[in-house]
């Protein structure tokens, strides 16, 4: 779909000249669901940025979860108006997701106190020894065979690292790929040597960023299912309910979409056929869905500053200053990324 809407798309004078009053309809409800969700998120930020303290690294990494909402609803409505950018819109979605995503786990790990907070948490909770490798998406369906693996900081470090990985696959994979389409447009001849280069480097390229998505799924699984019992106040399922739905949303109704399209002969009405048909559909349903990203996201992560205090710290148990110290080191090693600078401060 992205090679045709780069080569062969409509420009936006296109796009405008072509709208009729059902288009104008659906541009103007796309348009008033964008407002919704840069309102809530805007009442969203102001109260993060007030409540929570500078310094906590809480803050930093709730702001880059909570901006998925604005990001979604503005990449999609712009593509709507500039189909041959959808694809350079739609890698800076995904880069919104895989930050979110790091950001979530940075967040879990935060809230026990660190790395070897969370480990000394997942023993007391669950024990030394587990099935902690079976988890969804890689190996839920495996656990009667998978054996038992010791809770330690090396397994939650690897875990770290496998959503690490994520914020920078995403957009190099993406923009590669872009290249890529862009490149094989020279290639006349579908028999050229060349073509074929270019086919195998967009399928590598599709199988790294696949591999990349399921790495940082499984690693988020691995700590979310470990500690989930450990901060079950924290309401871990919550947050991540709220970071994935849409992206659930997204994959089937793309499908769907698409399988409604590609029965159609004629030109939809109101966007034109094929793939730009597809991708207008698709972002409009997206744009529909922002406000409810939005809301999640305002409900799963509140503004209470004791919402993102270490759980030790944040009960006032014996042991908080340790547990201070443990976020302190843990926020000076793992704060800096994608632009967020790292934080060093007491809890």
């Amino acid at each position: 779909m992205t090679r045709s809407l780069i080569h062969e798309g409509p420009q936006i004078h296109d796009v405008l000249e072509a709208a009729n009053g059902p288009t104008i309809v659906m541009w103007a409800l796309a348009a008033c669901c964008v407002v919704v969700t840069l309102a809530v998120y805007a009442v969203h930020r102001r109260q993060l940025k007030s409540r929570l303290p500078r310094s906590s690294p809480g803050r930093w990494w709730t702001l880059a979860i909570v901006a998925m909402g604005p990001v979604f609803a503005l990449t999609s409505f712009a593509s709507l108006f500039f189909p041959r950018v959808s694809g350079v819109l739609g890698v800076a979605r995904s880069f919104s997701e895989s930050l979110a995503v790091y950001s979530y786990v940075c967040l879990l790990l935060h809230k026990m106190g660190g790395i070897d907070g969370a480990v000394a948490m997942v023993r007391r909770h669950r024990q030394e020894y587990d099935k902690y490798l079976a988890t969804p998406p890689l190996c839920c369906v495996c656990r009667p065979c998978c054996c038992e693996v010791r809770m330690e900081a090396r397994l939650l470090s690897l875990c770290h690292k496998m959503a690490m990985q994520f914020v920078y696959v995403v957009p190099i994979t993406g923009f590669l790929s872009l290249w890529v389409e862009l490149e094989s447009d020279r290639c006349i001849d579908p028999e050229d040597d060349h073509w074929r280069v270019y086919d195998t480097l967009e399928a590598i390229l599709q199988i790294t960023d696949v591999c990349s998505v399921l790495l940082a799924m499984w690693g988020l699984m691995i700590i979310f299912f470990a500690s989930k019992g450990a901060i079950r106040d924290f309401q871990p399922g919550k947050k991540l309910l709220a970071i994935k739905l849409i992206i659930f949303f997204g994959m089937i109704q793309s499908s769907i979409i698409n399988a409604v399209i590609s029965q159609r002969d004629e030109s939809d009405p109101m966007f034109f056929t094929g793939a730009t048909a597809m991708n207008s559909w698709l972002n409009i349903m997206l744009c529909f869905e922002s406000p409810m990203l939005a809301l999640l996201l305002k409900s799963g992560y509140p503004h209470e500053p004791e919402e993102y205090l270490p759980l030790n710290a944040a009960d006032g148990a014996v042991g908080a200053p340790a547990a201070a110290g443990t976020a302190k080191a843990y926020s000076n090693r793992y704060g800096a990324i994608a632009g967020i600078p790292g934080i060093d401060t007491d809890v």
